[in-house]
């Protein structure tokens, strides 16, 4: 896996192909948009999703995250919102298989709660969590969900991290495009990927200057406008494109 290290308001972040972020400052893990519960709540809406199926749909995700936290060595994970996915999702089971996979994780789990984390109440305890504000400031960085907060009185000045955009770039060759999940960097903004794999996305317009970097299987491409040409592959199939 290829990463990539940027600097971002004077501090080193690298960025992750496992859609994540991390800050070897403060040894900070940042994702966004786990949407854990998913498929739970499909099933538990009479969608054609099996128990097993939605059980599953857990490992994916959880181990992805067990792993960026071994490899990157974090002292802390920060979800910027949507944790969850719906009430429906929150069944005992997968509450339960949740709980038992974070009794393994040795690390603070920190929450800045989104627009899905709703119940959050059923789950504080149950996975050891610490919920925030709607905004986290620590500068020269804060940390919220959505990027219309970046607009608050309270954090301007600062970098603003965000989620729930989902966001994607629009890559094109003479013969072929792909919408591609991505990280953008703008004058006050940082909108992280979502992190699940299974989440819709918007295609991103990039403003002049903005920093875009695009996430293929196994790296992180620079895309920006100016960037040298990147070498994308663009496979024929591919499930997981958005983000």
């Amino acid at each position: 896996m290829k990463a990539i290290e940027i600097q971002v308001a004077g501090k080193a972040v690298c960025l992750l192909p496992e859609r994540a972020a991390f800050l070897p400052e403060c040894g900070t893990l940042l994702v966004a948009d786990l949407h854990l519960g998913r498929q739970h709540a499909w099933h538990a809406e009479g969608r054609p999703i099996g128990e097993s199926a939605a059980a599953a749909s857990l490992d994916e995700p959880l181990n992805r995250l067990a792993g960026l936290v071994r490899d990157t060595n974090a002292r802390r994970v920060l979800v910027l919102g949507d944790l969850l996915h719906a009430p429906a999702g929150l069944t005992g089971e997968m509450i339960a298989r949740v709980a038992d996979w974070r009794k393994s994780m040795c690390v603070p789990f920190e929450l800045v709660p989104g627009n899905h984390d709703r119940r959050l109440h059923l789950v504080i305890s149950e996975w050891n969590l610490r919920v925030h504000d709607a905004v986290l400031i620590e500068p020269p960085f804060a940390f919220t969900h959505e990027p219309a907060s970046a607009a608050a009185g309270s954090i301007a000045g600062m970098i603003v991290w965000c989620g729930h955009i989902h966001p994607l770039v629009h890559l094109r060759t003479r013969g072929d495009s792909l919408r591609l999940p991505c990280y953008c960097f703008g004058s006050t903004t940082a909108l992280l990927p979502a992190f699940s794999g299974m989440s819709s996305g918007a295609t991103i317009r990039p403003e002049p200057g903005d920093r875009v970097y695009a996430i293929t299987d196994d790296a992180v491409v620079d895309v920006s406008e100016g960037a040298a040409a990147p070498r994308v592959r663009f496979p024929r199939s591919r499930s997981g494109s958005l983000a």
